[in-house]
């Protein structure tokens, strides 16, 4: 009998621990499939930037949905490894969608990635540029309880004066050589560039002038909102030594760097 006793309360404390380690689980119609009843009140109430899902028919409580950038499964695509046995991926929120990795080599793993729908830029109520919608959502979300709502101003970059991305860098050659810098510049309304030379010699004038061994080019990109330009200077000349300074320019403002050129004679 003592040993009968025993065995009993061996059973029911490992039954007692199977419950507490199972998730909550359904009500209503999910009763009818044998799911314990749920307590909803004893639910978290987790911050979701992506929004809240249910993980299975008999889970109770929510649960986030996983963001933008973050790893997901998605059965039609073909080698993806499936999800670790007890582990299976949430969906992606709202407005977001499992896609393969785009920029992996071809003996990489495959992976995929929870990216948003669409990938135009748009502009927050706080005057920051957010890559896509999705980026938006997330941060006011995250943002609500602090500096209250956020919402979106307009589709594209916010309006900014120019930021030059990829200034022009001091550079140097033989007399007679060819050298060129470069200037990359973001802002919007898209900007203009120009060029300005301020000589060693004191010599001051905007380029390219009427110099012959002087060009200026200019293009868009490479990326949106971006300009990009050179100058070229095909015969490198002792007078050619100086600052030479990127100016980009929009309606709300402009932004300026400087490089400097110098010869040096074999």
């Amino acid at each position: 009998m003592e040993r009968a006793g025993v065995l009993l309360m061996l059973l029911l404390a490992a039954s007692a621990s199977r419950a507490q380690r199972a998730p909550l689980r359904g009500g209503g119609a999910d009763d009818a499939k044998g799911c314990p009843p749920c307590d909803r009140t004893a639910c978290p109430s987790p911050t979701c930037p992506a929004g809240r899902v249910l993980p299975g028919p008999c889970f109770c409580c929510h649960v986030c949905a996983l963001e933008e950038g973050q790893t997901c499964f998605n059965r039609s695509i073909r080698g993806l490894p499936p999800p670790l046995s007890g582990r299976p991926y949430l969906p992606c929120g709202e407005n977001l969608e499992c896609l393969l990795r785009k920029d992996l080599a071809p003996r990489d793993v495959p992976e995929a990635l929870c990216t948003c729908k669409q990938s135009e830029s748009v502009c927050g109520s706080d005057d920051q540029t957010y890559e896509n919608m999705c980026q938006l959502r997330e941060a006011a979300v995250r943002d609500n309880y602090r500096s209250g709502p956020l919402n979106m101003k307009n589709w594209g970059p916010c309006m900014s004066v120019p930021d030059i991305t990829g200034p022009p860098d001091d550079t140097s050659g033989p007399l007679h050589s060819e050298v060129a810098l470069g200037c990359e510049a973001k802002g919007n309304p898209i900007p203009d560039i120009h060029w300005e030379f301020s000589g060693d010699n004191g010599d001051r004038r905007n380029l390219p002038s009427d110099d012959q061994s002087v060009s200026v080019q200019v293009r868009g990109g490479p990326d949106a909102y971006m300009v990009t330009s050179w100058v070229q200077i095909m015969n490198l000349q002792v007078n050619f030594t100086g600052t030479y300074t990127c100016v980009a320019t929009n309606d709300l403002g402009s932004s300026r760097a400087d490089a400097h050129i110098s010869v040096y004679l074999h």
